[in-house]
């Protein structure tokens, strides 16, 4: 562990909650995993809670971090105990069952692995700790439902919560119970990514993103210091007023939309979009993977398709291989010039920045919270130095939320919204 991170390990025992406030790359997940460890094998039927987001962060990134480190403390009491003729196993079982994940150890420990999308899933839970992975993206009740769930079970003597998290705006609620009203019994330990030379290439990987990067970014997620700064091209983007659970059947669209990001070696994402009959876009599903070919995101496209029956499909203008594919497939992406599909998609990279600014400005624009990838590529979407150009890095969820909106216009003479300033033109 690094010194910050030991510090944590140290804050746990003595304060209900800890923060752990981490730019990018700081071991934030590591750090939660080895506490919840540590916890469960220092204090024999301790009841714990470990969370994500989503169902695919828990399971993926938070269990799947929280294995490999298991595997880690069971080959070092291996080593020490099979040359004495011993064996202890440490877990005794690790469920993976749909809608339950759960790690039990051999000394009666425990540990709930849950998404954190609805705070009313959590009720009726006595913890001895919990521990939440990238709490940035959650609702203030999923905090303070954890918190009311900490009575214990009277296993461990000093109950906890731990909550890891990238810096955001010093507008959101962790701020304000970690800085703006902190109470004695809560502790925060901030870090930035210089502290963490554990990195690979730690010198290398640093002077890359200063490279890259405007002052701005780096104070933000390379010096992990919470704020909006000057850098950053979607301003108005707020968590709290941008951000919801949309698609969960509680709100109905008059349309669906979709906008593609196709990159050969780089991340794909397709965007899903309803339309609300209030002529607001609402961002309710995010496919985004890596190493695909443009045949299988085609295939995917069109499985989409029948699930949402789209009205259009705007691709990657530069993606005609996917294009042509899809439309094959049946999928409304294009129209014919020639024998040739051409994409429906605007590529004009200003055009489509206003127009999601403006947008945002008048709240016609939200965003599915299990939409991660689209939610913090919103953040952390930057210009270049002392230019107007954005940054191409990590932008695939932001791309293909530009093409989504080329033919949105919820400013249209139809609508009944008064008048709306669009850069410079009214």
């Amino acid at each position: 562990m690094l010194p910050r991170q030991k510090e944590v390990f140290d804050a746990c025992k003595k304060y209900k909650c800890t923060l752990y406030s981490g730019a990018f790359r700081a071991g934030k997940t590591i750090l939660l995993g080895n506490v919840a460890l540590s916890t469960c094998l220092d204090h024999p039927g301790s009841v714990g809670l470990m969370g994500a987001l989503v169902d695919s962060q828990a399971r993926d990134v938070v269990l799947g971090t929280f294995v490999s480190e298991a595997d880690k403390y069971q080959k070092a009491l291996d080593d020490y105990l099979h040359p004495r003729g011993m064996h202890y196993q440490i877990l005794k079982q690790i469920v993976r069952t749909q809608g339950k994940m759960e790690v039990r150890f051999s000394n009666g420990s425990k540990i709930f692995i849950k998404s954190c999308e609805d705070h009313r899933k959590l009720a009726g839970r006595t913890l001895d700790f919990f521990c939440l992975d990238e709490a940035i993206d959650m609702e203030e009740s999923i905090f303070t439902e954890l918190l009311g769930r900490i009575s214990g079970t009277g296993n461990l003597k000093q109950t906890f919560g731990l909550v890891c998290t990238n810096p955001g705006a010093e507008t959101h609620w962790l701020h304000k119970h970690f800085y703006d009203e902190k109470p004695a019994n809560f502790y925060t330990v901030e870090t930035t990514t210089y502290d963490n030379v554990l990195l690979p290439d730690y010198q290398a990987y640093i002077r890359d993103l200063e490279r890259v990067y405007d002052p701005d970014w780096i104070t933000r997620f390379l010096d992990g210091r919470w704020g909006a700064f000057s850098g950053q091209i979607f301003k108005d983007f707020n968590l709290e007023r941008h951000t919801g659970l949309y698609n969960k059947g509680n709100m109905k669209f008059v349309k669906y939309l979709a906008g593609v990001d196709y990159g050969i070696r780089s991340p794909s994402c397709i965007l899903t979009a309803g339309i609300s009959e209030y002529d607001k876009m609402y961002v309710v599903d995010e496919y985004y993977t890596a190493n695909t070919t443009s045949r299988e995101l085609a295939k995917k496209l069109s499985e989409l398709h029948a699930e949402y029956d789209y009205e259009k499909v705007y691709i990657d203008p530069s993606a005609a291989d996917v294009v042509t594919q899809a439309y094959r497939l049946g999928v409304p992406c294009g129209k014919m010039k020639g024998e040739t599909p051409v994409s429906f998609a605007n590529n004009d990279v200003a055009e489509s920045i206003s127009k999601i600014k403006s947008f945002l400005i008048n709240n016609r624009l939200f965003i599915d919270k299990t939409c991660l990838h689209t939610v913090r590529q919103m953040q952390a979407y930057r210009y270049k130095k002392d230019t107007e150009q954005p940054v191409k890095v990590d932008d695939h969820s932001v791309d293909a939320l530009r093409y989504a909106v080329t033919d949105f216009d919820p400013f249209s003479e139809r609508a009944s919204f008064g008048v709306v300033y669009w850069g410079n033109k009214r």
